[in-house]
């Protein structure tokens, strides 16, 4: 009864252990995949701007 116990509440160690690692790596994830969006929305807006710009200039002329 007492091995099964503690073996019982190493599992349950282990398995608190293990989730707390994976929502680690899963917040890293996270944060590396709203950097990402950050980054390509950023890329974007640029692009945008500046087809603004030529097609302005295009009418201008």
């Amino acid at each position: 009864m007492l091995k099964s116990f503690i073996l019982l509440q190493f599992v349950n160690i282990f398995k608190i252990k293990t989730m707390k690692k994976f929502f680690k790596v899963l917040t890293v994830a996270q944060l590396a995949f709203q950097a990402y969006n950050y980054y390509m929305e950023h890329k974007r807006n640029k692009e945008v701007k500046e087809m603004k710009r030529q097609l302005n200039e295009s009418l201008t002329k």
